[in-house]
């Protein structure tokens, strides 16, 4: 959906390329991920991104024209779509209000004014110091919003458990159909 949408895509280095944009919907950079080899920690901008007004963000549920009733905060775009991904399957559909789920990365450039009409505002940072700091810093600038952490480390290694315990419920359930 997010490769359809152009807000995802590998460049020629296998870099996965988030697309970051203004809340009028404009492009101003992107935020790159490497996935080329194992042990690939790898992160950057692309060179000319307006960090200071700019944020990878999609929305999922209702309308594409309903106002947004939720926005999700996370600390980097894997863990936007990694938190969607764990909602979707969670719920298996979409949020029925439409949602946003925004990376950012850093509390100088949180949109506050804008996100101040939001009614349902979740702070989804990781759990290590630092991000727990910034998250406290959000909670203290947009008081309506609340804290949520993952069970795991962050949300993309919840997710990753997540489908572990699939493979291994479907794997209990086609051995219990064999042994019948």
């Amino acid at each position: 959906m997010l490769q359809n949408l152009g807000l995802l895509y590998a460049d020629d280095q296998q870099n996965a390329v988030f697309i970051m944009r203004n809340l009028d919907n404009q492009r101003n950079g992107a935020f790159l991920r490497g996935t080329r080899g194992d042990n690939n920690n790898f992160k950057g901008y692309q060179k000319g991104t307006k960090r200071s007004d700019s944020w990878f963000y999609f929305g999922l549920g209702g309308q594409a024209t309903d106002k947004v009733a939720h926005v999700l905060l996370c600390s980097s775009p894997i863990e936007a779509v990694s938190r969607a991904m764990l909602e979707y399957f969670v719920r298996g559909n979409v949020p029925p209000e439409r949602t946003l789920y925004m990376a950012v990365d850093n509390i100088n450039s949180l949109p506050v004014e804008r996100l101040q009409k939001v009614p349902n505002i979740l702070v989804t940072f990781g759990k290590d110091q630092s991000t727990n700091a910034a998250a406290q810093r959000v909670l203290e600038l947009l008081p309506h919003s609340q804290q949520v952490l993952s069970k795991a480390a962050d949300w993309n290694e919840q997710l990753l458990e997540y489908g572990r315990q699939l493979r291994r419920q479907q794997q209990q359930q086609q051995d219990d159909e064999l042994s019948l």
